[in-house]
């Protein structure tokens, strides 16, 4: 079953393919065309474990590969797509983290 703008609502046709046009309000103003990857719970518990076991010295690439499957009511947008997870020691070594919601904030836990 191919994945086509006549098949399926919401798809737009690219000179490079096709793409899900994912809508982000802007101000209640305007558009804008983002890629969208969706990721279970499994999908995260799976990444965060990879990225444990490469702390304790494991071999492993902390990386997932999603496919694109047109029947799922999660969809990516992309036809594939390399979701790789990375300590926030390397990630952060050259900037500080961004601003989140305050109840999403990972919180340290201090030994008693």
């Amino acid at each position: 079953m191919l994945l086509t703008a006549q098949r399926y609502p919401g798809v737009v046709e690219r000179k490079w393919g096709l793409t899900l046009k994912l809508a982000l309000c802007v101000n209640g103003i305007g558009e804008l065309e983002m890629e969208h990857i969706y990721l279970s719970e499994r999908n995260l518990r799976v990444l965060l474990s990879k990225l444990e076991r490469f702390k304790a010295g494991d071999q492993t690439a902390c990386t997932i590969i999603k496919y694109a499957n047109p029947t799922d009511p999660f969809c990516c947008s992309m036809d594939s797509i390399r979701v790789t997870a990375v300590p926030d020691e390397s990630y952060y070594a050259v900037r500080n983290p961004g601003v989140m919601h305050p109840k999403d904030e990972p919180c340290e836990v201090t030994p008693s």
